[in-house]
Protein backbone atom coordinates (compact mmCIF):
# COMPACT_ATOMS: atom_id res chain seq x y z
CA UNK A 1 0.00 0.00 0.00
CA UNK A 2 1.69 3.63 -0.96
CA UNK A 3 0.89 4.62 2.89
CA UNK A 4 3.28 1.91 4.15
CA UNK A 5 6.44 4.15 2.92
CA UNK A 6 4.94 7.09 4.74
CA UNK A 7 4.82 5.57 7.87
CA UNK A 8 8.24 4.34 7.28
CA UNK A 9 9.77 7.64 6.26
CA UNK A 10 7.79 9.24 9.28
CA UNK A 11 9.05 6.53 11.55
CA UNK A 12 12.42 7.19 10.02
CA UNK A 13 12.42 11.26 10.83
CA UNK A 14 11.05 10.38 14.62
CA UNK A 15 14.95 8.55 14.80
CA UNK A 16 16.37 11.02 13.32
CA UNK A 17 15.04 14.43 14.17
CA UNK A 18 15.74 13.96 18.27
CA UNK A 19 20.14 13.96 16.98
CA UNK A 20 19.55 16.89 15.02
CA UNK A 21 18.01 19.05 17.75
CA UNK A 22 20.37 18.50 19.59
CA UNK A 23 21.38 21.85 21.41
CA UNK A 24 24.19 23.63 20.07
CA UNK A 25 27.16 25.03 22.34
CA UNK A 26 27.52 28.04 21.19
CA UNK A 27 24.32 29.39 21.61
CA UNK A 28 23.26 31.15 24.97
CA UNK A 29 19.98 29.33 25.22
CA UNK A 30 19.33 25.66 25.61
CA UNK A 31 16.42 23.42 24.65
CA UNK A 32 12.93 23.42 22.65
CA UNK A 33 11.40 26.85 23.89
CA UNK A 34 14.41 28.48 23.08
CA UNK A 35 13.92 26.91 19.48
CA UNK A 36 10.45 27.07 18.73
CA UNK A 37 10.70 31.05 19.92
CA UNK A 38 13.58 31.58 17.13
CA UNK A 39 11.89 29.12 14.45
CA UNK A 40 7.94 31.63 15.50
CA UNK A 41 10.93 34.57 14.94
CA UNK A 42 10.87 33.68 10.87
CA UNK A 43 6.74 34.55 10.90
CA UNK A 44 3.63 32.40 11.53
CA UNK A 45 3.13 30.68 8.77
CA UNK A 46 4.87 27.58 8.40
CA UNK A 47 4.07 24.26 6.44
CA UNK A 48 3.31 21.18 7.42
CA UNK A 49 2.01 17.18 6.25
CA UNK A 50 0.01 14.85 8.71
CA UNK A 51 -0.04 10.90 7.62
CA UNK A 52 -3.23 9.39 9.49
CA UNK A 53 -4.63 5.90 10.03
CA UNK A 54 -7.31 4.56 11.37
CA UNK A 55 -10.78 2.76 11.32
CA UNK A 56 -14.50 4.57 10.21
CA UNK A 57 -17.64 2.77 11.30
CA UNK A 58 -21.09 3.04 9.53
CA UNK A 59 -24.15 2.82 11.10
CA UNK A 60 -25.69 3.74 14.14
CA UNK A 61 -24.26 0.73 15.63
CA UNK A 62 -21.12 0.60 13.70
CA UNK A 63 -23.24 -2.32 11.37
CA UNK A 64 -20.19 -1.60 8.56
CA UNK A 65 -16.59 -0.78 9.17
CA UNK A 66 -12.76 -0.21 7.33
CA UNK A 67 -9.56 1.17 7.54
CA UNK A 68 -9.92 4.65 7.18
CA UNK A 69 -6.29 6.63 6.19
CA UNK A 70 -5.62 9.88 4.90
CA UNK A 71 -3.02 12.93 4.17
CA UNK A 72 -2.99 16.37 4.51
CA UNK A 73 -0.76 19.31 4.32
CA UNK A 74 -1.02 22.90 5.13
CA UNK A 75 0.38 25.66 6.79
CA UNK A 76 0.31 26.55 10.44
CA UNK A 77 -1.91 30.03 9.78
CA UNK A 78 -1.20 31.10 13.33
CA UNK A 79 -0.16 29.41 16.96
CA UNK A 80 -3.77 28.00 17.40
CA UNK A 81 -5.18 27.55 13.75
CA UNK A 82 -3.90 24.95 10.55
CA UNK A 83 -5.74 25.45 7.34
CA UNK A 84 -4.49 22.35 5.32
CA UNK A 85 -6.09 20.22 2.11
CA UNK A 86 -6.96 16.90 3.24
CA UNK A 87 -7.52 13.38 1.08
CA UNK A 88 -8.93 10.24 3.14
CA UNK A 89 -9.45 7.21 1.98
CA UNK A 90 -11.80 4.29 3.31
CA UNK A 91 -12.13 0.58 2.04
CA UNK A 92 -14.14 -2.41 3.23
CA UNK A 93 -14.16 -5.36 1.57
CA UNK A 94 -16.30 -8.43 2.48
CA UNK A 95 -16.37 -12.24 0.90
CA UNK A 96 -18.03 -15.11 1.17
CA UNK A 97 -16.45 -18.29 -0.13
CA UNK A 98 -17.31 -21.91 -0.92
CA UNK A 99 -14.35 -24.31 0.03
CA UNK A 100 -13.65 -26.94 -3.21
CA UNK A 101 -11.51 -28.96 -2.08
CA UNK A 102 -8.45 -28.81 0.39
CA UNK A 103 -5.37 -31.67 0.17
CA UNK A 104 -4.63 -33.84 2.59
CA UNK A 105 -1.91 -35.46 1.69
CA UNK A 106 1.13 -34.93 -0.11
CA UNK A 107 1.69 -30.97 0.40
CA UNK A 108 2.37 -29.48 4.01
CA UNK A 109 0.95 -27.11 4.73
CA UNK A 110 -2.22 -28.47 2.18
CA UNK A 111 -3.34 -26.27 -0.49
CA UNK A 112 -7.25 -25.35 0.28
CA UNK A 113 -9.48 -24.85 -3.36
CA UNK A 114 -11.62 -22.28 -2.67
CA UNK A 115 -14.78 -20.25 -4.59
CA UNK A 116 -15.89 -17.20 -4.53
CA UNK A 117 -19.70 -16.85 -3.82
CA UNK A 118 -20.27 -13.67 -3.19
CA UNK A 119 -17.59 -10.22 -2.54
CA UNK A 120 -18.76 -6.74 -2.09
CA UNK A 121 -15.96 -3.77 -1.73
CA UNK A 122 -16.16 -0.05 -1.21
CA UNK A 123 -13.92 2.50 -2.17
CA UNK A 124 -14.65 5.93 -0.48
CA UNK A 125 -12.58 9.32 -0.92
CA UNK A 126 -13.21 12.32 0.34
CA UNK A 127 -11.10 15.24 -0.79
CA UNK A 128 -11.80 18.56 1.00
CA UNK A 129 -10.38 21.57 3.09
CA UNK A 130 -9.43 21.11 6.79
CA UNK A 131 -9.06 23.62 9.67
CA UNK A 132 -7.68 23.06 12.83
CA UNK A 133 -8.18 24.72 15.80
CA UNK A 134 -5.77 23.94 19.02
CA UNK A 135 -6.12 25.32 22.60
CA UNK A 136 -3.64 27.56 23.61
CA UNK A 137 -2.10 25.43 26.36
CA UNK A 138 1.74 27.06 26.13
CA UNK A 139 3.41 23.76 25.60
CA UNK A 140 4.26 22.18 22.49
CA UNK A 141 4.25 18.68 24.44
CA UNK A 142 0.32 18.13 24.82
CA UNK A 143 -2.19 20.16 22.94
CA UNK A 144 -5.67 19.46 22.22
CA UNK A 145 -7.52 20.30 19.06
CA UNK A 146 -10.89 20.23 16.85
CA UNK A 147 -10.81 20.15 13.80
CA UNK A 148 -13.53 19.87 10.80
CA UNK A 149 -13.15 19.59 7.04
CA UNK A 150 -15.43 19.97 3.95
CA UNK A 151 -15.15 17.73 1.37
CA UNK A 152 -15.97 16.55 -2.29
CA UNK A 153 -16.70 12.80 -2.07
CA UNK A 154 -16.46 10.11 -4.40
CA UNK A 155 -17.72 6.42 -3.99
CA UNK A 156 -17.18 3.00 -6.13
CA UNK A 157 -19.15 0.71 -5.34
CA UNK A 158 -18.94 -3.25 -6.69
CA UNK A 159 -20.35 -6.63 -5.81
CA UNK A 160 -19.84 -10.18 -7.39
CA UNK A 161 -22.69 -12.78 -6.68
CA UNK A 162 -22.44 -16.14 -8.15
CA UNK A 163 -26.00 -17.21 -7.17
CA UNK A 164 -27.81 -13.67 -6.93
CA UNK A 165 -31.21 -13.95 -7.32
CA UNK A 166 -34.00 -11.95 -8.88
CA UNK A 167 -33.97 -8.33 -7.54
CA UNK A 168 -36.22 -5.35 -8.59
CA UNK A 169 -33.31 -3.14 -9.02
CA UNK A 170 -31.64 -4.92 -11.15
CA UNK A 171 -32.53 -3.24 -13.71
CA UNK A 172 -31.62 0.20 -12.27
CA UNK A 173 -27.62 -1.02 -10.66
CA UNK A 174 -24.98 -2.60 -12.33
CA UNK A 175 -22.44 -4.18 -10.42
CA UNK A 176 -20.39 -1.42 -10.56
CA UNK A 177 -21.42 2.35 -9.05
CA UNK A 178 -20.00 5.49 -8.95
CA UNK A 179 -21.46 7.98 -6.54
CA UNK A 180 -20.90 11.62 -5.91
CA UNK A 181 -21.32 14.76 -3.49
CA UNK A 182 -20.85 17.03 -0.60
CA UNK A 183 -19.69 15.74 3.50
CA UNK A 184 -18.06 17.40 6.01
CA UNK A 185 -16.58 15.36 9.24
CA UNK A 186 -15.73 16.91 12.78
CA UNK A 187 -13.55 15.62 15.21
CA UNK A 188 -11.67 16.12 18.53
CA UNK A 189 -7.97 14.78 19.52
CA UNK A 190 -4.68 15.55 21.54
CA UNK A 191 -1.30 16.32 19.25
CA UNK A 192 1.84 15.37 21.28
CA UNK A 193 5.37 16.73 20.51
CA UNK A 194 8.28 14.46 20.26
CA UNK A 195 10.88 16.72 18.94
CA UNK A 196 11.10 20.38 17.25
CA UNK A 197 8.72 20.47 14.60
CA UNK A 198 7.50 16.45 15.25
CA UNK A 199 4.55 15.05 16.94
CA UNK A 200 2.11 12.12 17.02
CA UNK A 201 -1.77 13.10 17.66
CA UNK A 202 -4.97 10.90 17.86
CA UNK A 203 -8.41 12.00 17.23
CA UNK A 204 -11.69 10.50 17.58
CA UNK A 205 -14.68 12.53 15.06
CA UNK A 206 -17.54 11.93 13.06
CA UNK A 207 -18.01 11.87 9.36
CA UNK A 208 -21.47 12.94 7.41
CA UNK A 209 -21.80 12.86 3.55
CA UNK A 210 -24.48 11.41 1.26
CA UNK A 211 -22.88 10.51 -2.26
CA UNK A 212 -25.51 10.46 -4.82
CA UNK A 213 -26.35 9.98 -8.56
CA UNK A 214 -29.29 10.53 -10.43
CA UNK A 215 -30.73 7.94 -12.86
CA UNK A 216 -33.99 7.60 -14.74
CA UNK A 217 -36.80 5.03 -14.67
CA UNK A 218 -39.76 4.91 -16.97
CA UNK A 219 -39.05 8.33 -18.08
CA UNK A 220 -39.14 9.62 -13.75
CA UNK A 221 -35.85 10.63 -12.47
CA UNK A 222 -35.05 9.10 -9.02
CA UNK A 223 -31.90 10.23 -7.19
CA UNK A 224 -30.04 7.11 -5.60
CA UNK A 225 -28.22 7.89 -2.86
CA UNK A 226 -25.42 5.99 0.14
CA UNK A 227 -25.59 6.96 4.05
CA UNK A 228 -22.21 7.44 4.53
CA UNK A 229 -22.54 8.77 8.65
CA UNK A 230 -20.31 7.01 10.56
CA UNK A 231 -17.79 7.70 13.50
CA UNK A 232 -14.15 7.28 13.24
CA UNK A 233 -11.04 6.94 15.13
CA UNK A 234 -7.17 7.99 13.49
CA UNK A 235 -3.77 8.39 14.83
CA UNK A 236 -0.81 9.68 12.96
CA UNK A 237 2.16 11.66 12.61
CA UNK A 238 2.55 15.36 11.71
CA UNK A 239 6.12 16.67 10.57
CA UNK A 240 6.80 20.40 10.11
CA UNK A 241 8.10 21.57 6.93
Amino acid sequence: MRFASKWCLCLALLAALPALAAANPHEPEFGWRHRERRRESFGPAQGYVAVKGGGLALGAAGATGGTYVGVETGITASEVLDVGFSVDYFHRRSRDLDVWFETDHGFDPPVRGEITRFESSADFVPIGVTARLRLPTGTQACRPFVAATLAYEVLHLSFFDRNAPVRPYDNILTNDETFMGFGWQASAGVDFGLAPGVGVFGELGLHRGTPSQAVEVNGDPVDLRVQMNGAFLRGGVRVAL
